[in-house]
């Protein structure tokens, strides 16, 4: 079953470009308990704002480092938006880790980050919790990189 859902993921992945289009595929990517907000299924329904939606930055499947970023495709910079930062578990990795919170994040109006750690992959231990701390620099230079290009409220990170 575990091998199995693995590759969920890279199935969300695919099917998503087609929630722009499709009402039934966009409430698959909405909490069931949102399915009927008439605000929320308007927001969706809308032409998708520029520099929104799945954004993978340097986080092809194998690479390490990276991150991908969902923001809600009715974002707009007339406010502070709140931000997840999701790190993934045991030798996961940050675009496969995203679809695990985006229904969340596309329902409640956040932006979401997933990075992927910058250890070797396949790595036990993905995230640097003990030794040299080679992932909490580029943690900070992903949430620096996102805070400049989207506005986002400091105090709800």
């Amino acid at each position: 079953m575990f091998k199995a859902l693995r590759h969920a993921p890279r199935a969300q992945e695919a099917l998503y470009p087609l929630a722009a289009k499709l009402p039934p595929v966009s409430q698959f990517f909405v909490e069931p308990s949102l399915r009927d907000d008439a605000a929320l299924l308007a927001r969706l329904a809308a032409p998708a704002n520029d520099n929104t939606g799945i954004i993978h930055n340097n986080n092809e499947p194998g690479s390490r480092g990276g991150f991908s970023l969902y923001v809600p495709e009715y974002y707009t910079p007339d406010r502070k938006w709140p931000l997840v930062m999701a790190l993934h578990g045991g030798s996961g990795n940050g675009r496969a880790f995203l679809w695990s919170w985006l229904r969340d994040a596309r329902s409640r109006g956040a932006i979401l980050v997933a990075p992927t750690a910058t250890g070797p992959a396949p790595s036990k231990s993905t995230w640097a919790l003990m030794g040299d701390d080679t992932d909490t620099p580029n943690l900070v230079r992903i949430l620096d990189s996102v805070c400049a290009r989207w506005n986002v409220d400091p105090l709800k990170c």
